[in-house]
């Protein structure tokens, strides 16, 4: 039933997922910009995101090999596909401010289902590698938003962001395995 809910909740907003996949390749296109362009000193830039998908995409695979025990070309199709589902939970969060993290996340788990039947952890934590993204994407963006109405420079709610996060790790992780 849960995966049943899942999918017809993607059915229904098919609209919402053309218009995501629509927006996908403007990181990657090639923007001209001017030097005197002041949104060019406060956005963030397209090559962070693609640095970081890489880094922390890569750390993913590899942490979920040595600690789960999932194989690396499923670790891969887990962050790739995780990539795609967050960008439509982005679209469905901007659009209607609730992220679908549940739903989402049963796309991951019936796929893996279908890849590695019969492995609980597998299926588990590939679903939990979409469900955290799509989840932190959510917060993350209504966070951006009322910066933005605050009047908040975006590069800069970018970095307290990041440092957040690495902080919170070093903090977090000791915290758990104590």
């Amino acid at each position: 039933m849960m995966v049943t809910s899942g999918l017809l909740l993607f059915a229904l907003n098919w609209k919402s997922m053309a218009r995501a996949f629509g927006t996908v390749t403007d990181v990657f296109k090639k923007h001209e910009h001017r030097r005197d362009d002041p949104m060019e000193k406060i956005e963030v830039p397209g090559t962070w995101f693609v640095t970081g998908f890489a880094a922390i995409g890569a750390l993913t695979v590899v942490l979920g090999h040595y600690i789960f025990h999932i194989t690396w070309w499923m670790g891969i199709i887990a962050v790739l596909a995780t990539f795609f589902l967050v960008i439509v939970a982005a679209r469905a969060t901007g659009e209607t401010d609730t992220t679908p993290v549940g739903p989402i996340s049963k796309i991951t788990q019936l796929t893996f289902g279908a890849i590695k039947p019969g492995d609980v952890t597998v299926n588990l934590m590939t679903a939990n590698i979409t469900a955290g993204a799509v989840s932190h994407a959510g917060d993350l963006l209504t966070d951006l938003k009322s910066g933005y109405i605050l009047g908040a420079n975006p590069r800069q709610q970018f970095l307290a962001q990041f440092f957040g996060v690495i902080a919170g790790a070093f903090v977090v992780i000791p915290v758990f395995s104590s």
